[in-house]
């Protein structure tokens, strides 16, 4: 957190209480050792290793379909996407829905 946008006040102020497990600690040597727990349990290191797949996959791409992913995209290929989506639907999570592109494609 950006400490400019933090008054010293709020930023001074100690947590006093602290709920855990349906219990209310109030005592402040019980909530800093709450606190510890809880991010020492939080932050410990895995006690396994990670997950290892001893597999080839079968599903691999043929060159073509390399070379397909490696080609220039055309601005029609675009259009025609824009054009057979639904106009209500969004492409991503701005919102901007594919009627948006439709009317201001000649910007776009």
């Amino acid at each position: 957190m950006d400490k400019g946008m933090v008054s010293d006040e709020l930023l001074a102020k100690p947590i006093r209480v602290i709920f855990v497990n349906g219990d209310w600690y109030t005592d402040p040597s019980m909530v800093k050792e709450a606190f510890l727990d809880h991010f020492t349990t939080r932050f410990r290191q895995p006690s396994c290793g990670r997950l290892k797949l001893n597999m080839s996959f079968p599903n691999r791409l043929s060159s073509d379909q390399v070379g397909d992913l490696d080609k220039d995209i055309l601005i029609d290929e675009i259009r025609k996407v824009v054009w057979d989506c639904g106009e209500s639907k969004s492409p991503g999570p701005d919102g901007f829905t594919f009627e948006f592109f439709r009317r201001y494609w000649h910007f776009i």
